[in-house]
């Protein structure tokens, strides 16, 4: 949305608190049609007019254990309401503070856990009272994290256009490649893997990667970027906007019992998804991999799967859980919401994610 440094007032279509329907529990989204006035900070719907309050989300924050050698352990968030008070002690500049937090991943027997954090030296040291325990950290803000996270190896700019030319039927069927282990695509998405996901406990390596394969299928590819105009197509009408939103994303996707190979042939379709989902009938998508590995295929051998798929996020409309959704207002492309320190991304549309690698790893219990 404009601001009021780039324009007066905007007239713009918003979501409103969800209609339920007469005869069954799905849930749409209602929306009208706002005057915003940034000068006055109102806000005019045609039948009231309220005090407009401009409110911003404060980056999350993470950490990640120092194992004892340059590799650090994966990156955790840090939870929203601790996030609040960093952010807040960093604008204020002071060089470290104490506070106390529980973590966003502790699912049973939660501990409170004091920390030390230090934005000089970017470390933190996190103790649950037992002074033989305390762990020295990396941190992280979000904006650096994210650096990290969504990137796109050269070889796409021009993979698929090449296979679409050579019009090469077994390559259009198949699509898929193993990467090799000693190249600069298997460094980067390994990379990405562990920044959220555990590469070793007690010093001891856990969840070795094993094989990475890359799909190239044009017909998918074909769907999914005639997907992608249409989400950048809603915002057509203010280029400025428009250019302001990342309408990709690199996200991870556990497909539980259900063989990758079938959405790497099909892609993901929507009637396949639970009426039960947190967020309604959709197809989910993580920032985090260790959380779509809870959901991670498991192979004949043991071995675990999950995708690593490219996703047309587009602006995200955040939302509480809800299991009746099944739509996105008009002018968002996806739903957010928060899980278990992980960003979910939710779709209501087939073809708006495309298989883009597979990740196999072990678990080295």
């Amino acid at each position: 949305m404009k601001t009021g440094n780039s324009a007066e007032s905007v007239t713009t279509i918003v979501p409103v608190p969800p209609i339920v329907g007469i005869f069954s529990d799905t849930t749409f989204f209602a929306q009208e049609k706002w005057n915003i006035d940034f000068q006055k900070k109102s806000v005019n719907t045609g039948q009231n007019t309220f005090d407009l309050r401009i409110l911003t989300r404060n980056p999350l924050w993470f950490y990640s254990q120092v194992p004892g050698r340059k590799n650090p352990s994966a990156y955790i968030p840090f939870p929203l309401t601790v996030c609040d008070k960093i952010t807040n002690a960093y604008k204020s500049k002071i060089s470290a503070f104490k506070f106390n937090f529980v973590p966003e991943k502790t699912f049973f027997f939660p501990k409170v856990l004091s920390c030390i954090m230090n934005f000089e030296t970017s470390y933190c040291t996190i103790t649950d009272g037992n002074k033989e325990k305390d762990t020295q950290n990396h941190i992280l803000s979000e904006e650096d994290l994210e650096k990290k996270m969504y990137w796109e190896p050269e070889i796409y700019n021009t993979l698929y256009f090449d296979l679409i030319q050579k019009k090469d039927r077994n390559l259009i069927r198949e699509g898929k490649d193993l990467i090799d282990p000693n190249g600069e695509e298997w460094k980067l998405i390994s990379e990405y893997f562990y920044l959220t996901m555990p590469k070793e406990k007690d010093g001891k390596p856990i969840n070795t990667i094993t094989k990475i394969w890359r799909y190239s299928r044009p017909d998918i590819v074909e769907k999914y970027k005639t997907k992608l105009t249409e989400a950048i197509n809603v915002h057509i009408k203010d280029p400025i906007f428009q250019s302001s939103i990342h309408y990709q994303k690199l996200l991870w996707h556990g497909t539980g019992t259900t063989d990758p190979s079938i959405i790497a042939r099909d892609g993901w379709k929507i009637n396949w998804a639970g009426d039960k989902n947190l967020w309604g009938r959709g197809t989910y998508f993580a920032s985090d991999a260790a959380y779509s590995a809870g959901y991670a295929f498991e192979d004949k051998t043991g071995h675990k799967q999950i995708f690593l798929a490219k996703v047309i996020t587009g602006l995200g409309l955040q939302c509480l859980e809800n299991k009746n959704i099944r739509d996105i207002p008009e002018g968002y492309n996806s739903i957010v919401g928060w899980r278990h320190g992980s960003w979910i991304y939710v779709l209501y549309d087939n073809n708006r994610a495309c298989p883009w690698y597979l990740l196999e790893w072990s678990e080295n219990k």
